[in-house]
């Protein structure tokens, strides 16, 4: 007997004012009631759902959430790695339509541990980043069924990735140079690429007006775009040198720990 390969997608849904309890549901990891069964009976079950809807009793919102394609007859898409992003709407957006997330990633499979992070996004272009502060590098835990210390951290979480924005402030007010800022995509490429035998400047390119300038924040955000959406046309200078589009990056734990790199490698220009 042939295994079907059918995979199924769960495409993200992004909205800064708030995704719907409807779209939620569309997301069935998020609301598992136990874990795989393939886990074993010391593994504690931490509901995705039991975490944020206290949450948004208090007034946070979900303003994104994705969850990992599923192959049939692999993973079961109740148990999944998925992550969620919210937002306390008492924090108004500043710095030309910005806004502090948290950012959490959970699975009930084993795939992953539970993780938070803080998070920026950006109303200009609707683009994510995941923030590493140097005083609050994240919560990295285990299952251990703790609820309410979890909660008390993403609350914690909101508050750090808010001090985000002043170094948010300090990207924009720091101009680079041609130069630098061929320097800055070309690193930004090698943390995707382990050969990279194309032009990274391309990677400068801007999909809209208001992304275009020097700063290090517009550069961060057009370089970011470019490597986690793809679609960048490039020209291979080894081998046949043929040209070649460059895939955007699904994949929920490489995006994030792309994210949290390249905000690092921006960061340390500013805070160093």
């Amino acid at each position: 007997m042939t295994r079907s390969t059918a995979i199924t997608r769960f495409p993200s849904v992004l909205n800064p004012d708030g995704v719907s309890k409807n779209e939620l549901l569309n997301f069935p990891a998020i609301f598992a009631t136990a874990p795989s069964p393939r886990m074993s009976e010391r593994y504690t079950f931490l509901s995705t759902a039991d975490i944020i809807e206290p949450l948004l009793k208090e007034g946070y919102v979900v303003t994104n959430v994705s969850q990992r394609a599923t192959r049939h007859g692999h993973r079961d898409p109740r148990f999944t790695r998925h992550c969620v992003r919210l937002r306390d709407t008492s924090r108004k957006p500043v710095v030309g339509g910005v806004y502090p997330e948290v950012v959490i990633s959970n699975s009930h499979d084993g795939q992953s541990r539970y993780t938070m992070h803080g998070g920026i996004l950006r109303l200009d272009c609707l683009n994510g980043l995941t923030t590493s502060l140097l005083n609050f590098k994240g919560v990295s835990l285990f299952h251990r069924g703790e609820l309410e210390p979890m909660l008390m951290a993403i609350r914690e979480g909101i508050s750090k990735a808010s001090e985000a924005i002043d170094v948010v402030q300090k990207m924009t007010a720091k101009k680079l140079s041609t130069q630098s800022q061929r320097n800055f995509a070309k690193k930004a490429a090698e943390l995707v690429w382990d050969t990279v035998d194309f032009d990274t400047n391309v990677l400068l390119n801007s999909r809209r007006s208001a992304d275009e300038g020097d700063s290090l924040w517009l550069v961060l955000n057009r370089v970011q775009e470019n490597l986690i959406r793809g679609g960048v046309e490039i020209q291979h200078t080894v081998g046949q040198g043929r040209p070649a589009t460059t895939r955007g990056i699904t994949n929920l734990r490489r995006s994030l720990d792309l994210n949290l790199d390249l905000w690092q490698l921006a960061a340390k220009q500013v805070t160093n």
